[in-house]
């Protein structure tokens, strides 16, 4: 029989992404869980176990001491002598990891370490390398290893082509030369406009003869809205939303499309089971992919910053949301206009990294494909 011993971890895509190697394919997985991680051992195994592996758990007696680590691994050993281990050396503590190597490469049996950005398997006897396992990992199995549900998201091609087209309008007119300032003006008056459902009267806004020109081509080739003579009014609640800022989520989304990028998402919902009983916490994500093996999430704003506490806000916002896909989450915030100085110094204080302003929009999938 083969047996994958692997530890518990905060990061459980550590333990599944070896599983996709065909020269780890284990009939059983004992996963080593220590006191500290018992939570994270058993979110581990329930995952193992949806995802059909035979699991059972090796209870650690004393994580904080060596000496007792090597007695409680040796006696393990004992009773699998005949059978073919591999040891997964990426998890529990350094100590856990500094025992198992000594007892099983001592009896021969072959230990790995799973990097992750590279993403790569490497056996400690040899030091050869297997790269890119798991590379097709969904996002839902992935948020999944952190006890996440996707309750919902919208894919690209589930996009209606109204919104597309309105989309490369309005990216269209901001690449224009010279164009930036206007479009943007603009762009705040329809957010002003749409902030409020019930609100239809143009009576506190100005539109001069561009402007003007420039609403009715959109309205006319997308039909998300009329314009008349006092008004605009939308088709939908949806129609709303999308013109108030939505189409910055389409249209970052629709611009990571790349070959190391898959399950490209918009306006992803999901929800983590609380310690009260059926409570669940949700969280929404403006767009949401998976790159190679990190999690990409960004949010979209097409504020007009009127000060660096609006824009911090937005930042702290992001940045408590790094912990969905633990250290392999990268975060990324995209914002029409440029943040002031004190919101960046805030998103580089928290690994966030920020596409904003003329520049970065304009050269926006560049950029996005850059990070």
């Amino acid at each position: 029989m083969k047996i994958l011993l692997c530890s518990a971890t905060d990061h459980n895509p550590v333990n599944l992404l070896p599983l996709e190697s065909v020269q780890i394919n284990p009939d059983i997985i004992y996963v080593a869980v220590s006191t500290q991680k018992r939570q994270q051992g058993d979110n581990l195994i329930a995952e193992l176990k949806a995802i059909g592996k035979k699991v059972e758990v090796l209870k650690i007696e004393n994580e904080h001491s060596l000496q007792s680590l090597t007695q409680q691994y040796e006696q393990w050993l004992l009773q699998h002598q005949d059978d073919e281990i591999v040891v997964n050396l990426t998890g529990g503590t350094k100590l856990m990891s500094i025992a198992a190597y000594q007892i099983f490469s001592g009896y021969g049996f072959r230990c790995f370490y799973q990097n992750l950005n590279p993403n790569q398997l490497i056996w400690l006897d040899d030091e050869s390398i297997i790269s890119d396992i798991g590379t097709k990992i969904s996002l839902e199995r992935y948020l999944k290893s952190y006890q996440f549900d996707v309750v919902k998201k919208q894919k690209l091609n589930e996009v209606h082509q109204s919104y597309k087209k309105y989309t490369k309008l309005i990216y269209q007119e901001l690449s224009k030369a010279g164009r930036w300032q206007q479009t943007c003006q603009l762009i705040s008056k329809l957010n002003a406009h749409t902030a409020n459902p019930k609100l239809s009267d143009l009576k506190n806004f100005t539109l001069d003869y561009d402007e003007e020109s420039f609403l009715t081509h959109l309205s006319y080739e997308t039909d998300l809205f009329e314009l008349t003579a006092k008004s605009i009014e939308w088709q939908t609640e949806q129609d709303r939303a999308f013109i108030a800022g939505g189409w910055l989520e389409y249209l970052t989304a629709s611009l990571l499309v790349a070959e190391n990028i898959r399950d490209i998402s918009l306006s992803v919902e999901i929800a983590k089971s609380t310690q009260r009983v059926h409570a669940k916490t949700h969280q929404e994500i403006d767009v949401m992919a998976m790159q190679q093996q990190q999690l990409l999430i960004i949010e979209c704003k097409t504020v007009n910053w009127k000060n660096a506490t609006q824009a911090s806000e937005a930042i702290y916002k992001l940045s408590a949301l790094r912990d969905i896909g633990g250290l392999n989450t990268k975060a990324v915030f995209v914002s029409l206009y440029d943040l002031p100085d004190a919101a960046k110094t805030r998103a580089a204080e928290h690994t966030i990294q920020v596409v904003a302003g003329q520049n970065a929009i304009v050269q926006l999938k560049q950029r996005l494909l850059s990070i």
